[in-house]
């Protein structure tokens, strides 16, 4: 499990972390199963509110699923465990960004790991989940994204790609990405671009790179720089 550090403090622009706390849901049953989901709790902005919304549910959601797939199970040779934890990357008044890692180990062949980001962005003023298709300028397609992305999963050696399986990226993969004052980050869980050996695959593409397609004038303005 690569471990996730709660804060990324360099990013949290002008908020301090006291501004910040983690609420934490556990379902234990002894012997059996621990499952544990910890999100981020933001001060209750507008855009905080609605990051607080989303985390929680998808925490509780977690959890409710955990529960659901153990119910009537057989006891394990060991119990099984769920871990859900944020990382907040970028927090401001305007914009919030947010990286979670899932970690499950359910006695198979090896534990799992897998990812999911969360973007949040005061669009017009209104708080809204932003992906991908709201950063870009106008008459740019997410296709151009994507071979950047793909270019440099090849020179990282991810097997689906330079066997050529893998040739651009799906909706929820090019919606898998951070926000930080040094560019956007992509992450690609086990199986997702290479086989489970290979472990994630991380991919940051900076403002300079991403200059020609991105709108730093918009959702963006004040962090890409």
């Amino acid at each position: 499990m690569k471990p996730l550090a709660f804060f990324a403090l360099s990013t949290l622009a002008a908020f301090s972390a006291a501004q910040v706390t983690t609420k934490t849901i556990v379902a234990r049953k002894a012997g059996y199963y621990e499952a544990k989901a910890s999100h981020a709790v933001f001060a209750t902005t507008p855009l905080g509110k609605l990051a607080n919304l989303t985390l929680a549910s998808d925490a509780n959601r977690a959890i409710a699923q955990f529960k659901r797939e153990s119910a009537g199970m057989d006891k394990p040779r060991y119990p099984y465990s769920f871990q859900q934890s944020n990382e907040v990357v970028f927090y401001s008044a305007d914009l919030i960004s947010v990286l979670t890692q899932i970690f499950w180990d359910t006695a198979g062949a090896h534990p799992n790991t897998s990812y999911t980001t969360q973007n949040f962005a005061l669009v017009n003023g209104v708080p809204k989940r932003i992906g991908m298709t709201n950063l870009l300028k106008p008459g740019i397609r997410p296709v151009q994204i994507d071979d950047l992305v793909i270019a440099k999963l090849r020179d990282l050696g991810a097997s689906e790609v330079v066997d050529n399986n893998v040739m651009g990226l799906n909706a929820q993969q090019r919606d898998r990405f951070t926000i930080s004052q040094k560019g956007l980050h992509f992450i690609f869980p086990p199986y997702d671009m290479g086989y489970y050996a290979q472990g994630a695959f991380e991919v940051d593409l900076t403002w300079a790179q991403l200059s020609p397609f991105i709108d730093t004038k918009g959702i963006l303005k004040g962090v890409a720089r």
